[in-house]
């Protein structure tokens, strides 16, 4: 009912693609929040930049860490971890599409899990770790091939799992 309602297939695809966008955009947004509210309690000043006391308490090796504030601060991190998030939603829709919606969550949890433990710039779980940032680590990833990285596995996704919605029987899916 709600794709009749929506004009079509490709709306209604397109509708849930945003709505992923929407949704990783509000998860940041709360925890953007909830850091707010814990630094007004905890501490007497808030920002976004990266400072040498954010080293100390990851315990980073002096040799490593920037010297210098970054002009972009924390808010690019939070740019590129929405955009990272919103290309792992639209991975594990258009997979949902193909096999089922467990093992598209299982190929999700195998590239957090091996961007865990393995510094690779192409494994998407990078960027969503400040620590592993050039922000805060010299020798850490880049903002700039995240959000590449981002754009094109999420508009991938969108294109083979919207070219396999528009060719499937959904009706035959709910069984």
């Amino acid at each position: 009912h709600q794709m009749i309602a929506s004009g079509g297939r490709l709306r209604w695809w397109l509708s849930k693609c945003l709505w992923l966008g929407l949704y990783a955009l509000a998860f940041w947004s709360c925890i953007l929040l909830v850091s707010s509210i814990a630094t007004a309690v905890f501490s007497s000043s808030f920002n976004l930049t990266v400072t040498q006391d954010g080293g100390n308490l990851l315990l980073y090796d002096t040799w490593d860490y920037v010297a210098h504030q970054s002009t972009l601060g924390i808010s690019a991190f939070l740019v590129i971890a929405v955009l990272v998030s919103w290309a792992l939603c639209l991975i594990q829709l258009a997979l949902a599409l193909w096999v089922r919606s467990v093992l598209g969550y299982a190929v999700n949890v195998a590239l957090l899990f091996s961007s865990a433990f393995f510094f690779n710039a192409m494994l998407p779980g990078q960027y969503l770790m400040v620590a592993r940032s050039s922000l805060v680590i010299n020798s850490g990833v880049s903002p700039h091939c995240g959000a590449y990285l981002a754009l094109a596995i999420g508009l991938c996704s969108a294109l083979v799992g919207g070219w396999r919605f528009l060719r499937m029987d959904i009706i035959d899916k709910e069984f």
